[in-house]
């Protein structure tokens, strides 16, 4: 947040244009972090955290089970059904799936290429790890060169 760009919170009446120009566009930026990926590693914030997570413990999990680990590693602060639908789409690895290359291998049910995924089963009952092209798309050797976030005195996942 950049000085004098937020809002007075001692006045009780703000206009139009103040709110926008000063309050919701941070909310914007934040949307659009979440929700456009990078062009530097072609992540969004939550599929970075899911690597991050997985690369410091790399074994087989249930889908629910990493949603935790994520939440708990990396300071995760939305719902983790939504994170735990973001490791099932990480892990297709059916034909017209959201992925290029998946970078999480399934184990079990991850959704068939007719329902469009859809069809998955439940988190609890279905496991994934790491696949090897992960690790050949993003190497160990590289890790010692990233910055690191920190938040509330623990580092969190890479800065892209």
């Amino acid at each position: 947040m950049q000085p004098d760009t937020h809002l007075d919170r001692s006045i009780t009446r703000i206009s139009y244009h103040d709110f926008i120009n000063f309050e919701l566009i941070y909310f914007f930026q934040a949307n659009l972090e979440r929700c456009i990926p990078s062009v530097a590693d072609g992540l969004k914030l939550s599929s970075r955290k899911i690597l991050f997570t997985l690369f410091k413990c790399n074994k087989k999990v249930t889908v629910e089970q990493l949603a935790s680990d994520v939440s708990k590693t990396c300071s995760y602060h939305h719902s983790q059904q939504s994170l735990a639908k973001t490791i099932v789409r990480m892990a297709q690895d059916y034909v017209g799936s959201p992925n290029n290359v998946n970078l999480l291998d399934p184990d079990g049910q991850f959704g068939s290429r007719i329902s469009g995924g859809k069809d998955a089963s439940n988190p609890k009952y279905i496991f994934t790890e790491l696949s090897v092209m992960a690790r050949v798309l993003f190497p160990n050797d590289d890790d010692v060169h990233l910055q690191y976030l920190k938040e509330d005195g623990k580092t969190i996942e890479p800065l892209w």
